[in-house]
């Protein structure tokens, strides 16, 4: 008696899926199926599109940035500061002892 159970049990597990098949493949099923593929690949292509512009820019931004760090470097150098662009200034001091004092007459 057991084993009919089993049987019975183990054919309508079979066949019960199987009946279900040709519902699914109807037609309006395959042209939903159809047009979610469509914009799938759209939105994909646009992630790729995304992507590409982003790594664009980060490397725009690198560049920019490693720039700018070459520059600062260039301007907080020893041989570009302004004191060695000009000759050196003689203090107020070093100007009166250099300026002849009139001789009394």
């Amino acid at each position: 008696m057991r084993t009919w159970q089993t049987i019975g049990l183990m054919a309508v597990m079979i066949l019960l899926p199987g009946s279900g098949c040709s519902s699914i493949h109807s037609d309006a099923v395959r042209e939903l199926i159809k047009r979610e593929g469509v914009k799938i690949d759209a939105a994909q292509r646009n992630i790729d599109l995304f992507q590409g512009q982003t790594a664009q820019r980060i490397e725009f931004m690198q560049k920019g940035l490693k720039d700018i760090n070459e520059r600062l470097k260039e301007m907080h150098s020893p041989r570009r500061s302004t004191s060695s662009s000009f000759p050196p200034t003689r203090t107020s001091r070093a100007r009166k002892a250099s300026t002849p004092t009139p001789s009394p007459t």
